[in-house]
């Protein structure tokens, strides 16, 4: 009898560590699956050989930025579609000025609010310095959601000024 409740108690313990396992083993394969999606969307969003340098447009002299200039502007934005969007300010500067022509526009214009679309050929050229700084965005939909989407929330949205500090003079000497 004593023996039968030592294999009985070893049993338990057995199925524990079985069910103990079995909730790791169900565990790591889960995380396995999310590792292995993950890769997947990592591949498709892959820099793009669907387009080749001679798809990219090349930059008319009129338009051209000087690199320098180019590589402070990437510094300053944190991802592609905020130097999509530094580019817009630059490239369209007619319209941030005072009169907010910005308030009019989109990138591929229409909508409610019937916008004009900017123009294709400085449009060409923005694209083609987004791509050359950031060729994840090479792929059609990947440019239209990262960048082409803050571009647009670029010129609807109000231009935030910087407040001043007043120069208080002092009386103390």
């Amino acid at each position: 009898m004593a023996m039968l409740k030592e294999v009985l108690s070893g049993l338990t313990n057995t199925n524990q560590k079985i069910t103990t396992l079995e909730r790791r083993m169900a565990s790591l394969e889960g995380k396995i699956d999310l590792m292995v999606e993950h890769q997947n969307l990592r591949q498709q969003m892959a820099p793009a050989a669907e387009i080749s340098e001679d798809e990219i447009p090349i930059v008319p002299a009129d338009l051209t930025i000087d690199e320098e200039i180019l590589h402070g502007m990437r510094c300053q934005a944190n991802s592609a579609g905020n130097f999509g969007k530094l580019l817009c300010e630059r490239m369209f500067s007619e319209l941030f000025g005072p009169g907010n022509l910005r308030l009019a526009y989109s990138w591929n214009g229409g909508g409610m609010h019937q916008k004009q679309e900017l123009d294709a050929r400085r449009k060409d050229v923005l694209r083609k310095y987004v791509q050359q700084f950031y060729p994840e965005v090479r792929k059609h939909e990947h440019f239209r959601a990262a960048v082409v989407t803050k571009i647009n929330e670029g010129l609807r949205r109000p231009v935030v000024k910087l407040c001043r500090r007043r120069d208080v003079e002092s009386t103390h000497l």
